[in-house]
C-alpha cells in the first residue's frame, strides 16, 4: 500500500514529489516570457491571476484527496473490524497450505496466538481420522471447484468444523487459499440428537403390532411401519405413493363408506370394520389438517381384531345362553313357589284343625271316664305336647310362606322390563318422601336433601331402591337418639353419579356387612322385628340391573352409610 494512503507522507516521498515539481517547472518554463519585468501591468495581473487560480484549484484537489483518504481510512477500518471480528474464521493459505494470514475469530477457535499461528500448515489443526477428508477437499479446491467438508479439528478442545474454501491468484500471481472456518459443533450435536430421536421415534413406530400409515392429501401412502410388511407380505418401500384403497382393498377406487373419504369431510376420526378371509380388521382414520383448518393427510391404523369380534361372540353366546337360563330359572321358581304353596296352605289348614279338634276332644273327655293313673299323661298331652307341637308346625309353616312370597317377589324383578331414562332425582326423592309421609313423621326423623343431580335409570326402579333405604334407615334407628337422615348426590367425572343415604341409627356389625346381600340374611338388631333379608338383595339386584352399583360402610352404634351409583343424564 502506498505512504500516503494511510496517512501524512514521509520525508522521502516529500522530496521526491518537490523533486517532480521542479521539472515540471522547468519544463514550463520556456512558455513564460524571458524577462519578467518587460511584461506590462495587464500581463502581469493576467498572469497574477491565473496563478491565484491555480493555488486555489490545488487547495480544492488537496482538500478532496485528504477527504478521500480520510474515508477510505475509515473504510479499511470498518474492513478490518468486520475480518477481525467475524463470527468465522477466516485464513489465507498457499498453495502447499500453509497460514498466511489469519483473523482473531480462527486464533480464537484453534487457541493459538495469532503470530504462532501464521507459517503454520492447517492440516496441524486437524485430528489424523479426518485427514483424508481435508486432502481430497485441497484436490478439488486445486481443480477449481469451490466447496465445502466437514471434519473434526484441535482448538481448546476438539470441535466440529465446515471448511468452505476457494482458491485464486494473489497480486504476484501466486495461487492462494482462502478458507472460511466456522464451528458447528452444536450443529453437529444437535444433528446427532434428532438423528438418535429419529431412530427411536422409527424403533417405536415399528414395534407398534398395529398397521399404521401416514397419508398425503390424496390418500397416498408416505409412510408406514414394519407391521405393513408382516399384514401385506410386501416392503413398505414397495408400497409408498399408492393410494391406502389400491394396497388395503386391491381397488381402483375407494370402497363404500371409505373412512377415509369420510374424515376427509368430517374432519374428525372414523372408523370401518372390513372382513377378509377368516379375519377381521378394524380401520381407523384421523385426519391431519393444515395451518388453514383444511384437510391436509391422515393417519391411517388398521387393527386386527379377530381376537376381539370371536371374543365379543361368544360372549354374547354366553349371554344369550345366560339370558335363557334365567329365564328358565325365574320360570322353575314361579311354578316351584306356586306348587309349594298349595301343600303349605294344607299344612297350615289343617295344623289349626288339629289344634281346634284337640283343644274340643279335650274338652269332650270327661276326667272321670279317664283312669286316674293316665289323667296326668292324657292332660300333659292334649293340653302341652300336641299344641307346642302344632304352634311349631304353624311356625315354620308360616316361615315357609315368607320365604315363598321373598322367591317369587325376586322372581317378579328379574322379570320385569328395565327402561331407562333421564330422572330428575329431586323430584323422584320428593315422591318417595311423600309416600313415606307417614312412617317419617311417625319415627320424628329429620331429614336433609341436597340438589341432587339427575341420573339415567328406570324410574321405578329408583323409586324401590330409594323407598326400600329410606325404610332401613326408619325401621333400624336407634330408639334413644332422634333419627337423622342425609340424602345427597355428586358426579365423579367418570360419567356416573353417586347418590349416598346416611343415617345416625343403630348401625351394622362388622361382620354382618358383607353379609346384607346375601338372599335371606337377617341381622340381630335389638328391639327390631327381623324382615324377609330380601329387601337389600332386591336392591341391589335393581341396581345392577340399570348398570349400576351399590355399597355400604357402617359403624355398629353410629350409623350407616349406602352409596348408589347409577349412570348420569347426558
Amino acid at each position: 500500500m502506498k505512504d500516503n494512503e494511510n496517512g501524512p507522507a514521509s520525508p522521502g516521498a516529500a522530496k521526491a514529489l518537490r523533486e517532480q515539481a521542479e521539472r515540471r517547472v522547468l519544463e514550463r518554463q520556456a512558455e513564460l516570457p524571458e524577462n519578467l519585468h518587460a511584461l506590462t501591468s495587464d500581463q502581469a495581473r493576467k498572469l497574477l491571476h491565473e496563478l491565484r487560480v491555480h493555488q486555489i484549484e490545488l487547495e480544492l484537489q488537496n482538500g478532496e484527496l485528504r477527504s478521500a483518504q480520510e474515508r477510505l481510512q475509515a473504510a479499511q477500518a470498518r474492513y478490518l473490524d468486520l475480518y477481525e471480528q467475524a463470527p468465522v474464521g477466516y485464513l489465507i493459505l498457499d498453495k502447499n497450505g500453509v497460514i498466511q494470514t489469519a483473523n482473531s475469530t480462527a486464533s480464537k477457535l484453534f487457541a493459538a496466538e495469532r503470530q504462532p499461528l501464521t507459517g503454520q500448515p492447517l492440516n496441524k489443526f486437524i485430528l489424523p481420522e479426518d485427514q483424508d477428508i481435508f486432502y481430497l477437499h485441497g484436490r478439488r479446491v486445486e481443480q477449481g471447484e469451490a466447496g465445502d467438508c466437514e471434519l473434526r479439528m484441535l482448538g481448546a478442545v476438539p470441535f466440529w468444523a465446515r471448511l468452505a474454501s476457494t482458491m485464486g491468484p494473489r497480486n504476484d500471481g501466486a495461487a492462494l487459499w482462502r478458507v472460511m472456518v466456522s464451528d458447528i459443533s452444536e450443529a453437529r450435536a444437535a444433528q446427532a440428537l434428532a438423528g438418535r430421536a429419529a431412530q427411536d421415534w422409527q424403533k417405536t413406530f415399528d414395534a407398534i403390532s398395529d398397521v399404521v400409515w401416514m397419508l398425503d392429501a390424496d390418500g397416498r401412502l408416505t409412510r408406514g411401519n414394519q407391521a405393513t410388511e408382516r399384514i401385506f407380505g410386501r416392503p413398505v418401500s414397495g408400497l409408498l405413493g399408492l393410494h391406502c384403497y389400491e394396497i388395503t382393498h386391491g381397488t381402483d377406487h375407494p370402497i363404500e363408506g371409505c373412512p377415509l373419504q369420510r374424515a376427509r369431510k368430517s374432519m374428525r376420526r372414523e372408523k370401518l370394520e372390513l372382513q377378509s378371509g377368516d379375519k377381521t380388521f378394524e380401520i381407523i382414520v384421523d385426519p391431519i389438517a393444515d395451518s388453514d383448518g383444511r384437510f391436509n393427510g391422515a393417519v391411517h391404523v388398521l387393527t386386527d381384531i379377530t381376537g376381539r369380534k370371536n371374543i365379543e361372540i361368544e360372549k354374547q353366546r354366553l349371554t344369550d345362553r345366560l339370558e335363557e337360563k334365567k329365564k328358565e330359572m325365574d320360570s322353575f321358581l314361579y311354578i316351584t313357589t306356586h306348587d309349594l304353596r298349595t301343600p303349605l296352605v294344607n299344612i297350615l289348614g289343617f295344623s289349626q284343625n288339629l289344634a281346634k279338634d284337640t283343644a274340643e276332644l279335650l274338652a269332650a273327655v270327661k276326667p272321670a271316664a279317664v283312669p286316674e293313673d293316665k289323667r296326668e299323661a292324657v292332660s300333659e298331652i292334649g293340653g302341652e305336647r300336641i299344641p307346642s307341637a302344632l304352634n311349631y308346625i304353624a311356625q315354620s309353616a308360616q316361615r315357609m310362606e315368607e320365604v315363598i312370597t321373598a322367591m317369587l317377589k325376586i322372581s317378579r324383578a328379574g322379570s320385569v322390563e328395565i327402561r331407562p331414562e333421564a330422572v330428575e332425582m329431586n323430584e323422584a326423592l320428593k315422591a318417595v318422601l311423600d309416600t313415606m309421609r307417614y312412617q317419617l313423621d311417625e319415627a320424628g326423623a329429620v331429614l336433609k336433601a341436597g340438589d341432587l343431580p339427575p341420573c339415567t335409570a328406570d324410574p321405578v326402579s329408583v323409586d324401590h331402591i330409594f323407598t326400600n333405604l329410606l325404610a332401613n334407615a326408619v325401621k333400624y334407628r336407634d330408639k334413644d337418639r332422634k333419627l337423622k337422615i342425609t340424602v345427597s348426590g355428586k358426579k365423579n367425572g367418570t360419567g356416573t353419579v353417586v347418590y349416598t343415604v346416611a343415617d345416625n341409627g343403630a348401625g351394622i356389625k362388622a361382620a354382618d356387612l358383607p353379609r346384607i346381600w346375601q338372599l335371606f340374611f337377617r341381622g340381630e338388631v335389638p328391639g327390631v322385628k327381623k324382615g324377609e333379608g330380601i329387601g337389600l338383595p332386591l336392591v341391589r339386584r335393581m341396581v345392577d340391573r340399570n348398570s349400576g352399583r351399590i355399597w355400604a360402610e357402617s359403624r355398629e352404634g353410629e350409623g350407616s352409610t349406602f352409596f348408589v351409583e347409577l349412570p348420569a343424564s347426558s
